[in-house]
């Protein structure tokens, strides 16, 4: 071929110059700089790499010889051997190596720029505009912000004054330096930034839209994650919407080239309709993205399956919101199948996208009224999160609980209760394995199974085991109220409430009150903050102790609960005349057994006689 007897051609002038260099380094040394760097072209324009990157080095390594001697003359030139050098060790993938040399050329042109600056700030801003890439690729994101800052600084300088040369650079430092400050987590500068080189991109456009609409485009795609970050989700919107237009006529010139971009436009313009409820228009973007993407996939799978997959997946939730749900159901199995042969490929990328499609289509198929195919699913699940737990072992508790949780609820929905108490033993012991590394990740799970295992034990008959998982339970969302009780009291309350039951059942009626005691404290301080939401719930727990008292034979103590109850009851959101009735049924119960104390009782508590009080609550 003809770039490999170029190639050959200039690897015999650098090797018979390198002989004459050693002989007549002043002479030649130079002439070598030169060769090695034609040579390193020579490869890089032959496809050759790797082979341009050792050509590069010694080029540089010339070129730093030359410069210790002659600054003035060599310094440029190795400053620019640096750069390119840079560029050659991103193109082959070896970053570190590309931060080391941009690093050394942006200090080499700083101090070009500070003897020239008409010279030599053009080279510099470039420098740090590359190098600022090239970290962002290793994650050191806030040293790539602030070399992509310096970047744009020195860029707007130099458009200031003469905007027809330098308006095209500092637009593309600033589309980089809005992707930098998104990463952060720098919304709002983000936004800033991301706004600006759209502005700079529209300008260009007008000017020369066949060099400049395609980053017009991407400028305007990048800006709409950044709005959505910053919670401004209707503009997101709306930039997201101008980068689909743009890259729709793009691709109608140049689909080869312009055919992902539009796809992954509208695959995340679906994602900030859906965000913004707009659910109908999700959709249709989200089937535009699917349509493209499975068209990619076909050409090139490797690339494009991951993608799809992806998309379809969105799809199947957004179908599913508008009431779709059978076409949801497709494109949920589609997701799954494609993420099914992707993990057995590579199980490490892909296990968790499989998980997560699994449970879609899970949930989607009971939807649609087949929850045994669901169950299928949910039971396919548990077995993705074992094949994780050979891979990832110190991920495997978390992966696992969800699983067993997932299936436990399908088994229940189908009456298969002992299968089910079978899953959720599972999901504890997992919880529990998990706990010991990391409690704050399991003990939320860890106690929702409980309360689960609790009510699906005392559904069998198995009082004993149901008691010691209510036990744990409380345990458990103990601690979870001691770091975040806005959050748990409502888990400690129900979880004392099946506990008082629980050891009711087993005749231990001490222990019983004990906890019903508790639950009601934990309701009452409920209810006080949030009456709608817990009044009820506080007037059925004074109902459960007042319960209690009586089957304890403790007739005239269940009063001051049960009318507490009836009290609760009255209010607003406090369940009204069913929460009545019960609390006056069961102290007729009491009166029927110990009428005296229960007259004397109730005339301490309310100044009304049994019968008086009963009247007036039972009365219409």
């Amino acid at each position: 071929m003809q770039e490999d007897e170029e190639v050959a051609q200039w690897r015999r002038i650098v090797e018979s110059t390198e002989k004459r260099a050693k002989y007549e380094p002043d002479v030649h040394l130079p002439v070598l700089a030169y060769w090695l760097e034609r040579f390193a072209e020579a490869l890089r324009e032959a496809g050759r790499r790797e082979e341009a990157v050792t050509a590069r080095k010694r080029a540089v390594e010339v070129a730093e010889e030359l410069a210790e001697d002659e600054p003035d003359d060599f310094l440029p030139r190795l400053a620019r051997l640096l750069h390119d050098l840079a560029i050659d060790l991103t193109e082959v993938g070896r970053y570190e190596e590309a931060v080391a040399a941009g690093k050394r050329t942006v200090e080499l042109r700083e101090r070009l720029a500070e003897a020239d600056p008409d010279a030599y700030l053009p080279d510099l801003a470039g420098s740090l505009h590359n190098l600022a890439i090239d970290l962002e690729k290793l994650g050191r994101s806030e040293e790539a912000v602030t070399a992509g800052r310096r970047a744009v600084e020195l860029r707007e300088r130099l458009a200031a004054a003469d905007e027809d040369t330098h308006l095209p650079g500092l637009a593309a430092s600033l589309y980089n330096l809005a992707v930098g400050l998104e990463k952060l987590g720098r919304g709002e500068e983000a936004v800033a930034a991301g706004e600006r080189a759209v502005e700079l991109h529209e300008r260009l456009a007008a000017a020369d839209p066949d060099a400049y609409l395609p980053k017009l485009a991407a400028s305007l795609h990048n800006l709409a994650v950044s709005l959505k970050e910053a919670g401004r989700g209707e503009e997101a919107v709306a930039a997201g919407a101008r980068a689909v237009e743009i890259r729709v006529r793009l691709a109608a010139a140049d689909e080869d080239t312009h055919l992902p971009g539009l796809a992954a436009s509208l695959h995340n313009l679906a994602i900030d309709l859906a965000d913004a409820r707009r659910f109908e228009e999700a959709v249709a973007a989200g089937k535009g993205a699917v349509e493209l993407r499975g068209r990619l996939a076909e050409a090139d799978p490797d690339t494009y399956l991951p993608a799809l997959a992806t998309s379809l997946h969105n799809l199947a939730i957004d179908l599913e919101k508008v009431g779709r749900c059978e076409e949801a159901v497709a494109a949920a199995r589609r997701a799954v199948e494609i993420r099914e042969r992707l993990a057995a490929s590579d199980p490490d990328a892909f296990l968790t996208d499989l998980s997560e499609s699994l449970g879609v289509l899970m949930n989607q198929l009971e939807a649609v009224g087949r929850p045994e195919e669901g169950l299928v699913i949910a039971q396919r699940r548990v077995e993705v999160a074992d094949r994780f737990a050979e891979l990832k072992p110190d991920l495997y508790p978390r992966e696992r609980v969800l699983s067993w949780l997932h299936l436990a609820t399908r088994l229940k929905k189908l009456g298969r209760r002992e299968e089910e108490v079978a899953a959720l033993q599972q999901a504890v012991e997992a919880c529990e394995r998990l706990a010991e590394d990391d409690p704050g990740v399991a003990l939320p799970p860890l106690g929702y199974a409980l309360q689960d295992l609790t009510v699906a034990l005392g559904e069998l008959g198995r009082r004993e085991e149901g008691m010691a998982a209510s036990r744990r339970a409380v345990e458990v969302f103990e601690r979870l109220v001691a770091a975040d009780p806005d959050v748990y009291l409502p888990d400690l309350a129900k979880s004392l409430h099946n506990l008082a039951i629980d050891l009711a059942e087993a005749g231990r009626y001490e222990e019983a009150v004990a906890a019903a005691r508790r639950a009601v404290e934990v309701n009452r301080r409920l209810a006080e903050d949030s009456p709608s939401d817990y009044r009820e719930e506080h007037a059925w727990s004074l109902m459960v102790l007042g319960r209690l008292q009586i089957e304890e034979a403790r007739f005239a103590e269940a009063v001051p609960y049960l009318v507490e109850a009836a009290a609760v009851a009255e209010q607003p959101s406090g369940g009204g005349p069913p929460v009545i009735e019960v609390a006056a049924a069961l102290l007729r119960l009491a009166y029927e057994f110990d009428p005296d104390g229960v007259r004397e009782r109730m005339r301490e508590v309310t100044d009304q006689d049994v019968v008086e009080w009963l009247d007036s609550k039972t009365a219409g």
